[in-house]
């Protein structure tokens, strides 16, 4: 139906994606600068949950940027390169 308001409208559903995305990010630098000890485990391997994090977190924001979706992966690799550790 036309006009209805159950369903959400262009611009406010990019709204809403733009917050979600944001908000991951947020919680990606709070939960990175916590001790390790306080830290949320969902799995055995910390490499899965960080792939799934990135991947959510570039996924959102090339759909709540669609105009800028190049540029997302080269700032996440820009971004997370450095911070590998060497083991």
């Amino acid at each position: 139906m036309q006009g209805s308001d159950t369903q959400l409208s262009g611009p406010r559903w990019l709204g809403l994606v733009r917050i979600a995305a944001w908000i991951l990010v947020a919680l990606i630098a709070a939960v990175t600068l916590v001790p390790i000890g306080l830290r949320p485990v969902v799995t055995a391997d910390p490499s899965i949950e960080r792939v799934a994090v990135y991947a959510t977190a570039g996924l959102l924001m090339m759909v709540g940027y669609p105009r800028h979706w190049r540029w997302i992966p080269v700032s996440y690799t820009h971004l997370t390169l450095p911070t590998k550790r060497i083991v």
